[in-house]
C-alpha cells in the first residue's frame, strides 16, 4: 500500500481473526477423477510472513488456504493428492523481499507446484513478480494492494511492465488497489458521516502531499471542492490552531489531513476540540493508521476515520484467493486429462475467473474497502465501502 504495510493493525487482527488452530491438510475421500499412477500429485504454495511481527496475519492466510483445501476439496483435485506447501517470506524476524525471491526459486524447482496464494505484501510481490512471470506461475494475493503492481504512475519505482518480463500477467489480487483509498474514504465521509464541506491539509512531506492530492482529486471527481487547503507542521500547535480556525471560518464540517502517524498527523485531531468540538470527523489515509495516531489524538480518537483495502479480515481474503486458485487448478487438471497441468494452464484459468473477475492487469472487479474508526482501544471496523 501507499501508506502502510499491508495487513491489518494488530488490534484489528486480534479482533477479527481470533486464535486459529493448526489444520490437518489431508482427509480421506473418494477420488472424483480418473485413477492416477502411484506417486502422481500436485501442490500449491502459500507464501506469507510466518515469523516476525506479521506472523499472525501470515498464519491466518495459511490456515484459511488449508481449510479450503481440506474442507472443500478433501485434499484432492480430480483424484490427484493435493499438498499445500508453506513458505515463510520473513528473515531475521522481519518481512524480506529477498527471502520471497528465494522462496520462488524453491517453488519453481518443484514440478508439482502449479500456483501460489500470496504474497501478502506489496514489496515482496514486486520482488517475486519477475521471477514468477518468467515461469508463468500464477500468484493470487490476498493483500498486496500497491497500485504500482498493476498500473503505472509517476511515483512507481518500477513500472508494471518491468515486473512482467515474459509478457502475460500472472499476478492477481483479491483486494482493491490502494490508489482508490481517497474515493472510498470520501464515499464513507459523505454517505455515512454526512460531511459535505472539507478542509484539506498535509504535513508537506512527500507521502502527505500525495495523500492530499489524492483526496482533492476524489473531491473534484465527486463534484466537490475543498473549502480550504494548506500544508503545515502538525507538531506545531500554533500552525494547527491557525489552520483549524480558518477551516471553521470557511464552514468546514470535516477535516482531511495527509501524513503519517509517526510524523504527528493525528495531533491535528486533538487540536480540533477547540473550534470544532468532538463531532466533526477527522479523515486520514491508511498511512496514519497506527497506535501513535490514536495516542496523539487522545480523547478525540473516536472521531478519527480511515479506510483500508479489503474486507477487514485477512482470513476471508485468503479464502477467496484460495478458491480462485483451486478452481483454476481444477479446470486446468480437467483440461489436461486428469494430469498435473502446466503452470501456464493454471495462470490462464485464473485470468478467466468469474468470482471475482480480474482485469488484464490482475486487479479485482470487487473493489471493497473497510472503513475504520479510532477508539481508545484501537482501530475498529465501522463499515464496508464498495466502489
Amino acid at each position: 500500500m501507499r501508506g502502510r504495510t499491508e495487513g491489518l493493525p494488530g488490534d484489528v487482527i486480534r479482533r477479527l481473526l481470533g486464535a486459529a488452530g493448526a489444520l490437518a491438510l489431508f482427509a480421506s475421500a473418494c477420488s472424483v477423477g480418473p485413477p492416477q499412477p502411484s506417486g502422481v500429485k500436485l501442490s500449491i504454495g502459500v507464501d506469507v510472513p510466518l515469523t516476525g511481527p506479521e506472523a499472525t496475519s501470515g498464519q491466518a492466510v495459511l490456515d484459511a488456504v488449508s481449510r479450503i483445501a481440506n474442507d472443500e476439496y478433501h485434499g484432492r483435485i480430480e483424484g490427484l493428492p493435493l499438498t499445500v506447501r508453506r513458505f515463510d517470506d520473513s528473515a531475521n524476524n522481519r518481512r524480506d523481499p529477498a527471502q520471497g525471491q528465494r522462496n520462488l526459486d524453491r517453488m519453481l524447482a518443484d514440478s508439482t507446484l502449479v500456483g501460489v496464494v500470496g504474497p501478502l505484501n506489496s514489496d515482496v510481490a514486486a520482488a517475486e513478480l519477475p521471477i514468477a512471470n518468467a515461469a508463468h506461475l500464477a500468484l493470487v494475493s490476498p493483500g498486496a494492494s500497491s497500485a504500482c503492481l498493476t498500473r503505472n504512475a509517476s511515483t512507481c519505482i518500477r513500472p508494471p511492465a518491468e515486473l512482467r518480463p515474459a509478457g502475460p500477467n500472472d499476478f492477481f489480487r483479491v483486494v482493491a488497489s490502494d490508489d482508490l483509498e481517497p474515493a472510498a474514504l470520501l464515499q464513507y465521509a459523505t454517505g455515512t458521516l454526512h460531511a459535505t464541506r472539507f478542509a484539506v491539509a498535509s504535513d508537506g512531506q512527500d507521502y502527505g502531499k500525495a495523500a492530499r492530492a489524492g483526496f482533492e482529486a476524489a473531491l473534484k471527481k465527486g463534484g466537490l471542492s475543498p473549502v480550504l487547503t494548506s500544508d503545515l507542521d502538525p507538531n506545531s500547535q500554533a500552525a494547527a490552531d491557525a489552520f483549524l480556525a480558518d477551516a471553521k471560518t470557511a464552514g468546514a464540517d470535516a477535516v482531511f489531513f495527509g501524513g503519517r502517524d509517526a510524523g504527528g498527523a493525528c495531533k491535528v485531531r486533538l487540536r480540533m476540540q477547540g473550534p470544532f468540538g468532538t463531532t466533526a470527523p477527522f479523515l486520514t489515509e491508511s498511512g496514519a493508521m497506527g497506535a501513535t495516531c490514536l495516542k496523539d489524538a487522545g480523547g478525540m480518537a473516536p472521531g478519527v476515520y480511515s479506510v483500508m483495502a479489503g474486507t477487514g479480515s485477512v482470513s476471508q481474503q485468503a479464502e477467496t484467493a484460495a478458491r480462485v486458485l483451486l478452481r483454476a487448478v481444477t479446470a486446468a487438471v480437467k483440461a489436461d486429462g486428469g494430469n498435473v497441468p502446466a503452470r501456464e494452464d493454471v495462470r490462464l484459468a485464473v485470468s478467466r475467473s468469474t468470482d471475482p473477475r480480474f482485469d488484464l492487469a490482475g486487479d479485482t472487479a470487487d473493489r471493497v474497502f473497510t472503513a475504520y474508526q479510532g477508539q481508545a482501544t484501537g482501530w475498529v471496523p465501522a463499515a464496508q465501502v464498495r466502489l
